[in-house]
């Protein structure tokens, strides 16, 4: 970390500076092994990409970068600091609205933005959020049909929706834009009595028809943190992976 401070002590008004140490304490944050050392990561590099925004309003990566920061920080807290949690996602939300506001073309910030919207559902007017996920989701698939990342939130949100059929179409999509993650699946870690993880199970089933059992997403998220032990949730909590 130590090049990145001495490249803002050299020129503390470059934003791109800010930037890059944001996103190396992001990425140091993510695969710390101490939680605490996460949290502290994570408020850090709020830090950064704030001041990054504070010298250049108008650059897109650097409210991104902050959106990124304010999302993670908000998944990893306890749910006792919901409203904590609640205030970082609407400030996630509005961070990525404003880079589609500033590069209607920045194809990552139409799915962070439904994201954002999405985990916000959970707290308070869950049925809105879910819309506007959904409507995001969308437009980051329409405007990049190779995005596979994009069909999976798709995927996710319609089975929200309970539109369970159309959800297997775009997960088969996903797979065949990019290649299963080569980690088996262990289906009876998973609460089966949920609708979600139900038809996951049967979208497993509908793919591989010969009995695989392999993760129907390359996944960073929940699912991929239980069955590598290093959950972070309890098992109740366990969703198909969006992150």
């Amino acid at each position: 970390m130590e090049e990145y401070r001495r490249a803002i002590r050299s020129d503390p008004r470059s934003v791109s500076a800010h930037i890059d140490f944001g996103n190396a304490l992001l990425a140091d944050g993510r695969y710390a092994q101490d939680e605490r050392i996460t949290q502290r990561r994570y408020e850090e590099a709020i830090d950064q990409f704030r001041r990054a925004v504070d010298l250049d309003q108008q650059s897109a990566v650097a409210h991104d970068g902050l959106g990124r920061a304010l999302y993670r920080l908000a998944e990893m807290l306890p749910t006792h600091e919901r409203d904590r949690k609640n205030n970082l996602r609407q400030a996630s939300a509005k961070a990525f609205a404003k880079v589609v506001e500033l590069d209607p073309d920045y194809e990552d910030a139409y799915f962070n933005l439904g994201n954002a919207l999405r985990r916000q559902g959970y707290v308070e007017d869950a049925n809105e959020a879910y819309r506007n996920a959904g409507e995001h989701y969308k437009m980051a698939v329409d405007r990049d049909r190779s995005n596979a990342t994009a069909y999976r939130k798709l995927g996710r949100q319609l089975l929200n929706e309970g539109s369970n059929d159309r959800a297997i179409e775009v997960y088969s999509e996903a797979i065949k834009i990019e290649p299963l993650s080569p980690s088996p699946m262990n289906t009876a870690a998973m609460p089966v009595s949920t609708p979600a993880n139900s038809t996951l199970q049967r979208t497993i089933s509908h793919l591989w028809p010969n009995g695989a059992r392999k993760m129907p997403m390359p996944c960073c998220g929940s699912i991929w943190r239980a069955h590598t032990g290093r959950a972070r949730r309890p098992p109740e909590a366990i969703s198909i992976c969006v992150c």
